[in-house]
């Protein structure tokens, strides 16, 4: 569930857990969404494994993430 309490149900590629402002994060790529995600793993409930291998060639995660993270703050 979100800040605001709303539940959803994404189905994510794991890439990286990382640790900042005091929590720990989940950093992802959606499937639904076709982008890149941060989620806050306090929030995740109910999380479900799947049997299915990726293809997806996400290049430097870390990189990734920091280029992430700069678009939002120019938001």
């Amino acid at each position: 569930c979100n800040a605001d309490g709303k539940k959803s149900t994404p189905m994510v590629e794991p890439l990286a857990i990382h640790y900042k402002w005091y929590a720990w994060y989940l950093f992802a790529y959606s499937d639904d969404k076709k982008q890149y995600r941060t989620y806050k793993i306090a929030r995740i409930q109910n999380l479900k494994g799947e049997d299915r291998a990726s293809y997806t060639d996400h290049g430097d995660v870390k990189k990734l993430m920091e280029e992430i993270a700069e678009l939002k703050q120019q938001k």
